[in-house]
Order: C-alpha cells, then structure tokens, then sequence
C-alpha cells in the first residue's frame, strides 16, 4: 500500500482532488492518503476539503493529524477566537452540524509514527522539541491530545487558551532559537537592517524526519 503525504491543503478543495486522481491513475485504490494538517482555512472550500480527508480516514485509507488551523478552527467554534482577515472558514462555522465536525476533529491525533522501508518517521504538522525521541515526542504529543478530546469541553477551551509549549510545538513552530526556545515566525524573519535574526534557524530533526 503506497502511502500519499499531502501538507496544508488548505481548503484547496480542487487541488487535493487533482492530487488524489493522480494517485488513483498511478496505484487504484491501493494507497492511502496522509494529511499533515492544515485541511482548513485561507482556500475557498474548507468543508469539502475537509470531508474529502475524512472519507480516507473513516475508510481505513488515510490519517490526519492536526495543523494550527484546525486548531484556530476548534478555538472560532468555542468562542475563544474572534474572525481574523485571513479566515475563509464560515463554510464550516455556519453549518449545522458543526459541533459534530468539530467533535471528530479534536479526537485527531497531534503525531502519528510509521515506517517508510526500514527507517522510522514521526508525523505531525510543525515539529517537535529538538531533544525528543520519537517515543517522547509520541507521549508529549498523547497528553496534549487527551485534553484535546477531553469530555468537558471546558478542559479543550483551557488548553486553546494557554497554549501549552507542546502544543504550539506540535502545530506552530517554524523556527528555533540556540536556546531552546521557538518561534512561530518564518526562518526567514529578518531585522530592520535586512539581516536574519540572530539565533534563529529552521527547524528540522534529521532522525524523525522521514
């Protein structure tokens, strides 16, 4: 079974049905599609988007992991986030069954581990602290995902309001500092005299990345 990695579709609707038609004429239906986040938002058809991942999911022929734009999505359908100038989501948020998208959105996981050959690799949409292993990569990322799917939404509405250092890891993490620390800005983020800012570098872990 090939497996099909898609990042940021990003209610591209269009676009990820030209991608899976393309799988499709090379393998049939002998692949699965792997989301890594951000399905939702900045495109014009989020819903459909969206749907389309979770018919893979659902089917046993895909999985998705959580970008920061499912979770901004989860933070507009409780409340805790007003409508932002860049937010093509109202396809979603004025629906009627919301509640039941969202439910099954935040019940997704945050890092999903596999095998491409022989070398193991670890999913998730931005990245991990540098000195994790891929196990404890897997547990931060399992406790961030239980409160997510918490029973009392109240637990989901605390964690989106303190965005725990693991979660903006997991989903929002372009950059990392020498110290340890991050950022959500580009690497490319530059000072007012054109230079890069000191420290900061892109973040990537060559024995996670696949």
């Amino acid at each position: 079974m090939q497996r099909i990695f898609v990042g940021d579709v990003q209610g591209c609707a269009d676009e990820l049905e030209e991608i899976l038609a393309r799988a499709r004429r090379e393998y049939g239906n002998a692949f699965e599609l792997w989301s890594v986040g951000d399905v939702v938002n900045r495109g014009p058809e989020s819903h459909r988007a969206l749907a389309r991942v979770r018919e893979h999911v659902e089917a046993g022929r895909g999985q998705l992991v959580l970008g920061n734009h499912e979770i901004a999505l989860l933070a507009r359908w409780l409340g805790i986030r007003g409508h932002q100038a860049t937010d093509t989501m109202e396809d979603l948020l004025e629906r009627p069954d919301l509640d039941e998208w969202c439910e099954w959105l935040r019940r997704r996981p945050l890092a999903l581990a596999g095998e491409l050959g022989r070398r193991p690799f670890l999913m998730v949409h931005a990245s991990v602290q540098p000195s994790w292993t891929r196990d404890e990569a897997l547990a931060a990322a399992g406790k961030v995902e239980a409160q997510l799917a918490a029973a009392d939404r109240d637990v989901l509405k605390g964690l989106l309001l303190r965005r725990t250092d693991a979660l903006g890891r997991l989903v929002s993490c372009r950059s990392v500092f020498s110290n340890g620390g991050w950022s959500k800005e580009l690497p490319e983020l530059l000072d007012g005299r054109g230079q890069r800012v000191a420290g900061l570098e892109p973040w990537v872990h060559g024995d996670l990345l696949a």
